[in-house]
């Protein structure tokens, strides 16, 4: 896959609820996801072909995960 928007549409094929997020800050979504339903095929094409800079997250719904910043773990272990 080459883009963000073959990716994010890969995804949502999958089951996972995609999210869009801010260029250069995948933790940061574009819109408040709480609650809502998750996009559409339609929905994320429009907005990743609008805006092909955005991040893709999945929305963290029965699915463990432990997010690991290895290079701030070791200055705080100095």
């Amino acid at each position: 896959m080459d883009n963000n928007l073959e990716w994010a549409l890969n995804y949502a094929k999958q089951g996972f609820s995609v999210i869009p997020t801010k260029p250069n800050n995948v933790k940061e979504p574009i819109f408040k996801h709480a609650g809502k339903p998750p996009l559409t095929q339609e929905e994320i094409k429009q907005l990743l072909s609008e805006n092909p800079n955005y991040g893709v997250a999945l929305k963290m719904t029965n699915i463990f995960s432990i997010d690991v910043e290895l290079r701030s773990m070791q200055e705080q272990l100095k």
